[in-house]
Formats: C-alpha cells, sequence, structure tokens
C-alpha cells in the first residue's frame, strides 16, 4: 500500500496565477483518471515567497461544489490517490529542492475539525515517505493541518517556520 506501483498516470493541464483577497498564489492543476475510470484534480498552491505548496485533491465530478474537499467519494481507491499526489510532490521537490509542503485533512460531513481522519491517515503516509533528515514533520492537530517543512530551505532562511506560520494564521482562520 501507498507503493510507487500504484501512482497513476497524472498530467499538468493548467498554471496560472490566482488572487483570493489579498492573498496571491500559482495553482498547477493535474488530473488523473483511476482503474475505476473515475477522474480526480490536484490542486498544488504554490506561495513562492514561502517555497511552500498546498496539496488537495478532489473528484471531478465535486467540482462545483463548495464542500468538494470534504466529500467522500465511496470509490476505495484512497491509497492510490494518495500515492499519486506523493509522486506529485515529488516532481515539485526535485524540480525545486527547497520546497516544503502542506496539507489540511478536511473533516467529513458530521466530523470534527480536530484529528480527522484523512488527518490522520495522510499523517501516516507522510511520515513514512518523507525522511526526517530532509522534512521537519509538524502537525496541527486542531484544524488537522500538517506541514512538512523543508530542513534546506530553513538553514537559509531561519524565519522560514515563523513566516509561515504567520501566513497561515492570516490566510488560513487562525490555523495556529
Amino acid at each position: 500500500m501507498f507503493n510507487q506501483k500504484d501512482t497513476y498516470t497524472f498530467t499538468e493541464v493548467n498554471r496560472r496565477m490566482e488572487n483570493d483577497g489579498d492573498l496571491s498564489f500559482r495553482r498547477y492543476t493535474f488530473h488523473f483518471k483511476s482503474r475505476k475510470n473515475h477522474t480526480y484534480l490536484v490542486y498544488v498552491d504554490e506561495f513562492e515567497a514561502y517555497h511552500l505548496c498546498i496539496i488537495k485533491f478532489f473528484l471531478k465530478a465535486h467540482q462545483l461544489s463548495e464542500r468538494k474537499f470534504q466529500l467522500m467519494t465511496k470509490n476505495n481507491e484512497a491509497a492510490s490517490l494518495i500515492t499519486t499526489c506523493l509522486a506529485i510532490m515529488w516532481q515539485f521537490y526535485k524540480e525545486n529542492p527547497y520546497r516544503s509542503f502542506g496539507f489540511i485533512g478536511m473533516n467529513s460531513e458530521g466530523e470534527e475539525q480536530e484529528r480527522t481522519k484523512r488527518f490522520r491517515i495522510y499523517s501516516k503516509v507522510m511520515a513514512r515517505k518523507f525522511s526526517p533528515h530532509e522534512f521537519k514533520h509538524l502537525i496541527y492537530p486542531r484544524k488537522s493541518a500538517y506541514l512538512m517543512l523543508n530542513i534546506h530551505a530553513v538553514e537559509t532562511n531561519t524565519q522560514l517556520l515563523s513566516d509561515i506560520e504567520t501566513f497561515f494564521d492570516k490566510h488560513y482562520e487562525d490555523l495556529f
């Protein structure tokens, strides 16, 4: 489970600058089809000032839903979906070895925000797949957030963690 052989073939379909109020970032959009022929989309939101990429994915059929990141598909494809997101993350890391990564394990309907099921699964996978020699793994269980802080980037900018936490606090509803 969570092996490279389980990765779906993905394609970048879009790359553009986005603005959300005073927040601006580059959004990369990827898509892939699962074995069950469902199409999924992956967003990688890159905040260049911090070399930070936030990963999000969802079933394309849910694209217009405000809850697209919360809806469960019941397709039993989680391991391959996560493995594909890992492959995308590794591609970004290879392109820029100073990138850090983050995600929020969104709560499902009726689930509290703290330590969600998604968060618990993603956290275990990230801890196994990304070396603590390359990334400092930071968890924020109250909001089910996870940050993999690039150790090489911190060596060149000792304020990076503080800057990222300030950034998240400002733009992601009191995350910390």
